[in-house]
């Protein structure tokens, strides 16, 4: 055989995680002909607590990494026993989402399918590329938001309202100080989003303190 082989790292740099968790759109909590007042309040009230606990399950998983698409997650392999925590949270959320639709003398929605599956260098490399892609029109967005509060800011807001918005403006940063410590595990480039959100977040605290 011509040529030198190269030398192929086994290690493992990183988590693909693909879930399927059930959700409220199924045929039995679908609103139906014929219901009496107190069967369609009680059908949309279960609809909306099924919903509340998918958002809470999907917000969970969505934290272990970076987006790559909707329902896939790339995960640093720094963070490997988290993935294993979140999983059991997310079915025990499951489990209490299914023996409430029981006793309320409804179907199961069923439990959630969620992988783990580890990555060498060579795989990640195409998940990384979409987990980048997504990340940056995620920070895009999460920018345009940052800069409307700074406007309404500015504009003026209620003593109340304002420590509101301080509140969620620290959580922001911190939920972005987490993503960026990821995407640099990860080796995702952001073209400085992260820098600029910083700076914005801190000018909005700086003015909000003004008032």
């Amino acid at each position: 055989m011509n040529g030198v082989l190269e030398e192929v790292d086994y290690t493992i740099k990183g988590f693909v995680v693909p879930y399927d968790l059930p959700s409220e759109n199924v045929f039995f909590l679908r609103p139906r002909d014929g219901e009496t007042e107190d069967e369609k309040k009680k059908r949309e009230n279960i609809r909306d607590y099924v919903r509340a606990k998918r958002v809470q399950a999907t917000s969970y998983l969505h934290s272990l990494g970076v987006l790559a698409t909707n329902s896939v997650v790339l995960v640093p392999a720094s963070r490997v026993e988290k993935i294993d925590e979140t999983v059991k949270r997310v079915r025990e959320i499951y489990e209490e989402v299914n023996e409430r639709l029981a006793k309320e003398g409804y179907y199961k929605v069923g439990m959630p399918i969620i992988k783990k599956i580890p990555m060498v260098q060579t795989q990640i490399i195409g998940f990384k590329e979409l987990a980048e892609r997504q990340l940056k029109e995620k920070l895009d967005k999460k920018i345009d938001q940052i800069a409307n509060i700074i406007q309404k800011i500015q504009e003026g807001v209620e003593e109340g309202k304002a420590k509101k918005i301080r509140y969620n403006l620290n959580r922001t940063k911190k939920e972005l100080e987490n993503l960026e410590e990821i995407a640099k595990e990860l080796g995702i480039e952001t073209d400085d989003q992260f820098a600029l959100l910083g700076e914005m977040i801190n000018q909005a605290i700086e003015t909000l303190g003004e008032m």
